[in-house]
């Protein structure tokens, strides 16, 4: 693929892998919640890749226990390519998986499903991340060391948030938490040291 941006149809439901690889010139993707499963290393390579809209984090739509397939990096894949930063994702589990994420992305737009435990864990290349309604859980650990996310906006559809959700966040100054939110886990904002307003819902 030789454009710069791509939105995804709704007829498709299933990426495979590697299926836009080394796309270089790609800078924004946009998948639709049609989309059910993305298969590991889809866009590996895509280096020059600034925003991405995914209707999950991971690989399936459905998933709802911890797996090295349930976190952000997953869709970039584990081998390395200029222009992609080495990201340690750790979700608890005992293999701490490796993945290569664009060093140029930015902004990353999740618009369902439940972003699991250390999903974007060290993603310190993100300074936006936009949660959508469809989105009903923030697990533990999900934007750990997430170091240049700036601001963030949690929407009425998400019921609960995780302990060491945002733990050493540093460059987050304010975040906005919608009126769901019925429990918020311990730890979830220590370390944020750059923090100067939380707005919490009813």
């Amino acid at each position: 693929y030789d454009g710069t941006s791509i939105t995804i149809p709704d007829s498709v439901k299933v990426i495979g892998s590697y299926a836009f690889r080394a796309c270089k010139g790609l800078t924004s993707i946009i998948i639709p919640d049609s989309v059910t499963i993305i298969a590991s290393s889809t866009f590996s390579g895509c280096s020059s890749l600034e925003s991405i809209t995914i209707p999950f984090v991971g690989g399936s739509a459905n998933a709802t226990r911890v797996s090295a397939s349930t976190l952000f990096g997953y869709i970039f894949g584990t081998s390395s390519y200029s222009g992609g930063t080495e990201v340690e994702q750790k979700n608890g589990l005992v293999n701490t998986p490796v993945y290569y994420i664009p060093s140029s992305l930015r902004s990353v737009t999740v618009t369902g499903g439940n972003i699991l435990r250390g999903a974007f864990y060290n993603c310190s290349m993100l300074t936006a991340v936009t949660i959508e309604n469809g989105v009903t859980s923030i697990s533990a650990e999900a934007f750990r060391n997430c170091t240049g996310l700036t601001t963030l906006s949690i929407p009425d559809s998400v019921t609960d948030i995780g302990t060491w959700t945002f733990y050493d966040c540093t460059s987050l100054t304010s975040v906005t938490i919608g009126n769901g939110v019925t429990s918020i886990g311990d730890y979830t904002f220590s370390g944020c040291t750059g923090l100067t307003s939380v707005t919490i819902g009813n």
